[in-house]
Parts: structure tokens; sequence; C-alpha cells
């Protein structure tokens, strides 16, 4: 897994790069990709906030799980989360059309969030 890392100014951008040898990302990518932009992160605080881009839904970095499926948001923010990245991240275009969902930008999410899955407020 390799990270570009695109310096303006005050912003940072580091992108994940898919591998070259592989058609689509796996969630291990991601693993290594964030634990990497973590510890990147962690040597310059002076760089937060930080926030990342969920890529669910992509064609040119698909994102696979082990069973060749996309895996849901909850699966993509656990294991950046895992890999130590503490920061937004943003949903990708097509989720904010499921309204009335609620979208949490930090992860874990709060507790309530268990409340308003059993259909509660």
């Amino acid at each position: 897994m390799s990270v570009l890392k695109y310096e303006m100014d005050v912003v940072e951008v580091l992108a994940l790069l898919r591998p070259i040898d592989r058609p689509h990302l796996i969630l291990q990518d991601m693993t290594s990709g964030f634990e990497m932009v973590s510890e990147m992160i962690a040597r310059k605080p002076h760089r937060s906030p930080t926030a990342s881009v969920c890529f669910l839904g992509a064609r040119a970095n698909r994102l696979l799980d082990d069973g060749g499926e996309e895996p849901s948001f909850e699966t993509v923010l656990r294991t950046m989360h895992e890999a130590g990245f503490g920061g937004d991240v943003y949903p990708a275009l097509w989720m904010w059309e499921s309204a009335p969902t609620p979208v949490y930008a930090r992860f874990p999410f709060p507790p309530s969030i268990e409340s308003m899955r059993q259909g509660g407020f």
C-alpha cells in the first residue's frame, strides 16, 4: 500500500493508492494505508483537524471485503478507527441521499445510534 502526499501550504492531502497488482482495494489495504496516514498525522499535530473522504461506490478505487462485496460504511469506519485514524469521515455522495438516515462524522458512533436503530429517537 502506498500513500501519496500533496503539500499545499497549510493543507496536506494524503491519498491511498491502490496496489498496482490488484484491480481493487481490499480492507487490508485500508488498514495498512490508514496506519501509515495515522503515523504521518501523529508526527505533525499542527496539521489537525483531519478528515477523510469515503470512497464507497467508487469506480477506479473500488473497495471490496473478504467476500468480494463492497463493505458497509460502518465496516470502513471501524477499519479506519482500528488503524488509528481519528479524523472526520465524509460519506460518499450517494449516502447523503439516504435521508432520513443521520450521518455522523465521527466513529465510534454515539450511544444514541443504537436507540435510533431500534426505532427510537
